[in-house]
């Protein structure tokens, strides 16, 4: 799966470096932003984790469960350790520079990315550290999903939990859309803003989680390794799926039929990504040789890292200043294109001498 980790990595670095380089003014991709905003590249790239998450961690319960029943305890103390040390050390970094450059981030709003209550933005939710939304509804997604699946010996009960999540997602997206304000996207309207923060909580994004573990369950029964057996030309079939995909993207910038794309939208792509997934899972091709290769594996590998050190260099800070105007922040790590240089170089620096070590002492932890 790294190599698919690399794909999503790479859809967030792009959307986020387009956004920035436009917020000082320049668009670096005149004529191709109206087709693909940069803002619906990188949510594609974070839809894209999620379904990889979901399907990995739904795979790696269930064939425990197989084994012998499922410790929560290691499944925590693996989860913990992946995912709070790298993520408290940038929160660490930005405030040490939110103290020397003035950007005026409260101590409640740490202390919501702390305990992984992002999502919710309850007490503000700044630039700089508005990609742990996503983070924050990993750790929700963790702290509900490994029960169901250690308790429930029902494949059908589990499947059904799937369904009535996604269901729940569509009638969520729905009714904020219609009661909210019809300006989803656009922080500048009050009405935009709130709904991006409502749209940022756990049940609306759950559709994205809940297909890959639905991919995942239907994985460990066999399921799917008929169909793709099946399959007299796979490649034509990759093809269509993109198609789909391209042609919802494109449906969803069309305002007259909202009442389709907002609540299905998210989840079609989900469905036409996950297919892929499993596509390079079953299948030997020229884009599962691709995912393979050394170079996206490693990008796979510094994923997490990237993703959050992305947004302190791609993405400007826009803070108030001591007059109380708006502000960009123009630091030399936000230049482009020495700020892609730091991006990897901090990311791999991380990867190599803070999340590996610990990820090396985790394995020996648990084998106590």
């Amino acid at each position: 799966m790294d190599g698919w980790r690399a794909v999503s990595i790479m859809l967030v670095i792009l959307g986020h470096l387009v956004n920035g380089i436009q917020l000082k003014g320049v668009n670096p991709l005149p004529g191709w932003t109206e087709y693909l905003p940069p803002d619906r590249l990188a949510g594609d790239g974070v839809n894209a984790f999620f379904v990889i998450s979901g399907f990995i961690i739904t795979t790696l319960l269930l064939q425990e469960k197989e084994r012998q029943q499922v410790s929560l305890k290691h499944f925590y103390i693996k989860r913990a350790l992946r995912i709070i040390p790298v993520f408290y050390l940038y929160i660490i970094t930005i405030i040490v520079l939110n103290a020397f450059q003035h950007w005026n981030i409260g101590f409640a709003e740490f202390l919501q990315n702390f305990l992984f209550l992002n999502n919710f933005a309850i007490w503000g939710n700044s630039i700089i550290i508005f990609h742990a939304w996503s983070l924050s509804i990993e750790e929700q997604f963790y702290l509900t999903w490994p029960w169901l699946i250690k308790y429930s010996n029902e494949f059908l009960i589990i499947a059904l939990v799937c369904c009535f999540a996604i269901v729940s997602a569509w009638i969520c997206r729905y009714l904020l859309y219609y009661r909210v304000g019809h300006d989803l996207f656009d922080s500048h309207h009050k009405a935009g803003f709130i709904a991006n923060n409502i749209l940022s909580n756990f049940v609306v994004y759950i559709d994205a989680l809940m297909t890959g573990s639905l991919f995942a369950l239907l994985y460990a029964k066999s399921v799917l390794s008929k169909f793709f057996a099946g399959l007299l030309r796979p490649h034509i079939m990759l093809l269509v799926t993109a198609v789909i995909y391209l042609i919802v993207d494109q449906l969803s910038q069309a305002h007259n039929i909202d009442a389709f794309t907002v609540p299905f939208t998210r989840t079609i792509k989900c469905i036409a990504f996950g297919y892929w997934m499993l596509h390079t899972i079953y299948k030997t091709s020229w884009l599962s040789a691709f995912l393979n290769s050394r170079l996206m594996v490693m990008i796979g590998f510094w994923s997490y890292g990237l993703y959050l050190w992305q947004q302190l260099f791609l993405v400007p800070m826009i803070y108030k200043n001591e007059q109380g105007t708006k502000t960009i922040n123009d630091s030399f790590y936000n230049q482009y294109p020495w700020n892609i240089a730091l991006l990897f170089m901090t990311a791999i620096a991380c990867y190599y001498f803070f999340e590996k070590p610990i990820l090396n002492w985790r394995t020996k932890l648990l084998r106590q």
